[in-house]
């Protein structure tokens, strides 16, 4: 289908003939499947975002826990080594 054929009926022109209607209507059907894909897409990946940013806050603070462990382990060698 042609621009001016599908200008035409925009503008209201009686000129567009049934095939070219079906040929616009399946256009448009495509670009709707198109852009529910991609929306479904779009929620996936906000999905995966937030799963990752939970997985790194939560292996953040198991740092930061260990990180304490190993400074109280190391304060106590140190007492250890000191009282000697």
């Amino acid at each position: 289908m042609n621009l001016i054929v599908a200008a035409d009926f925009l503008h209201g022109e009686p000129n567009m003939r049934e095939q070219d209607f079906q040929a616009l209507s399946g256009h448009l059907e495509q670009l709707l499947a198109r852009y529910h894909a991609s929306q479904q897409h779009c929620t996936a990946l906000e999905a995966r975002i937030q799963a990752l940013e939970n997985e790194r806050e939560d292996l953040k603070h198991r740092n930061e826990v260990a990180r304490d462990r190993v400074e109280a382990i190391i304060t106590r060698l140190k007492a250890l080594d000191t009282s000697s």
